[in-house]
């Protein structure tokens, strides 16, 4: 008996080893993956913070040579209205360039304003189609809220309305049949 004894507690013991080695494997595992996901969460947002480098870089790249443009446009502006001047001072293009090389905030202040136009002088301001509107006086409008209703008089009111002879055929025919 002592012998199945020592047999049973040790088959026991290796069901009870296996079960833990299991477990411990079962968990190992949960470990293992957890590691990875943080490996490629590390890995996605290092490469989501070099694109936001390469975005940031690519504006500042791009804010740089719209300034370069725009100051070689003044320059060839510029340019421009310097041999307009040069080249025929008295003429009207030489004064035109010469004088849009001004800033706009500088001229503001100096310009002389119109006075406002009386309304008998000021232009007409045009209308909006009336295809809308009724084509006499007494007519309601087709955007009126009682456009197409007829007007009902006091014996219109008294009288009951009466079926539609096209309506209901055969309901009439079934109550004379029965």
């Amino acid at each position: 008996m002592e012998q199945e004894t020592i047999w049973i507690i040790a088959v026991v013991a290796l069901a009870v080893g296996v079960l833990i080695g299991y477990l411990m494997g079962k968990s190992g595992g949960n470990e293992t993956r957890r590691r990875i996901l943080e490996d490629e969460l590390k890995g996605s947002r290092a490469e989501m913070d070099r694109y936001k480098q390469e975005v940031t870089s690519h504006f500042e790249q791009t804010a740089n040579l719209v300034n370069e443009l725009t100051e070689q446009y003044r320059k060839v502006h510029q340019h421009l209205a310097t041999g307009a001047q040069n080249l025929c001072p008295d003429q009207t293009p030489g004064r035109a360039l010469q004088s849009s090389l001004q800033p706009k905030l500088e001229a503001a202040p100096n310009t002389v304003t119109q006075p406002v136009k009386a309304k008998e002088e000021a232009e007409p301001t045009p209308e909006a189609p009336k295809d809308w509107a009724p084509k006499k006086p007494d007519d309601e409008g087709t955007l009126s809220d009682r456009y197409g209703l007829k007007k009902s008089t006091d014996s219109d009111l008294n009288k009951p309305p009466q079926p539609d002879p096209g309506l209901n055929d055969d309901e009439t025919e079934k109550p004379s049949q029965k």
